[in-house]
């Protein structure tokens, strides 16, 4: 038996056609909804002083650590 290169159905279309279902790549149009979570509600103030805060403790910590080795030599 010699098997068939044949689909066995008919392919469809999906990029719309005469019907009018596609739409436009940057279009004006409005589809309707919500629009996504963008994450806008994170406080930035208090995440900016949090980091300034670790940023500030780090250089302490560094300063310390070099005078202090600078002082045992």
């Amino acid at each position: 038996m010699i098997p068939t290169m044949a689909p066995t159905t008919t392919p469809t279309s999906t990029t719309g056609g005469a019907g009018g279902t596609g739409g436009t790549v940057g279009g004006g149009g409005s589809v309707g909804g919500n629009l996504a979570s963008t994450g806008a509600e994170v406080p930035a103030g208090a995440l900016l002083a949090t980091s300034g805060a670790v940023v500030a403790a780090g250089a302490g910590a560094v300063f310390l650590a070099r005078r202090r080795r600078a002082a045992q030599i």
